[in-house]
């Protein structure tokens, strides 16, 4: 996978606008067609705190390992360092 200026300016201009990454109330945001609908029903952010509070105090292993926030994280790496030279980037 590569990504270079080009690819991330048409992601930015396809983007979806959420108001906050974190709600305990239910997720919020909108598109360019209106409101986006979610299942305020489930709150994702609070089962993996929860989920991880309860392994630290149990000397647990989480169901959350990191591995796909780390691949999240380098594709935000890789998006900055092609806009930052303009050339794409290879990814993993």
């Amino acid at each position: 996978m590569a990504v270079n200026a080009a690819d991330c300016q048409e992601m930015i201009n396809a983007c979806k606008k959420v108001n906050r990454a974190f709600y305990y109330s239910g997720q919020v945001g909108n598109t360019i067609d209106g409101p986006m609908k979610f299942d305020n029903n489930f709150f994702e952010q609070v089962a993996q705190m929860d989920d991880f509070s309860v392994c630290v105090q149990q000397n647990k292993i989480s169901k959350v390992s990191g591995e796909e926030g780390l691949k999240d994280m380098r594709v935000v790496d890789a998006i900055y360092k092609s806009i930052a030279s303009g050339k794409r980037r290879k990814i993993g």
